[in-house]
């Protein structure tokens, strides 16, 4: 049997002999294993139980009414017991789409085609503007 697998069933082994209320050092004699094994595993079991799965989009809700409210990325995430990374990406796409949301069809479209590393000759081209039109538009985004 692999390691991973072992160690699986010796955590289910362990959460059902937390539930039955024995000691950790009973535990950790039963499953073979040391007693701060038994401590962590009902520390995170009791930590799973404190912190109710969210969606994700009521997280990014959450986290766009946090950001709002001042609060560091660092911060919101302690808040929402989710990593900094998770706040900075969720912020980057609440922006990106607020983004799109507030600029035109047309807009969207020369953006796209400045992102494929297209000139704004070329995008002028392509869109029937000329290129002072594409730069002008192109500025404010």
């Amino acid at each position: 049997m692999t390691t991973s697998r072992t160690n699986y069933i010796n955590k289910e082994q362990i959460i059902s002999l937390i539930e039955q209320d024995h000691t950790n050092a009973y535990i950790a004699q039963v499953v073979g294993c040391h007693r701060n094994t038994v401590s962590r595993a009902k520390k995170n079991r009791r930590t799973r139980e404190r912190t109710a799965p969210q969606s994700s989009q009521h997280r990014d809700e959450r986290i766009l009414a946090l950001n709002n409210r001042g609060l560091s990325n660092t911060a919101i995430a302690r808040n929402l017991n989710c990593s900094s990374s998770t706040v900075a990406k969720s912020l980057k796409v609440a922006t990106q789409t607020a983004l799109m949301n507030r600029i035109t069809p047309l807009q969207h479209e020369m953006l796209r085609l400045r992102n494929l590393g297209y000139s704004q000759t070329q995008i002028g081209e392509k869109v029937g503007r000329h290129r002072n039109t594409v730069s002008r538009n192109l500025r404010g985004i």
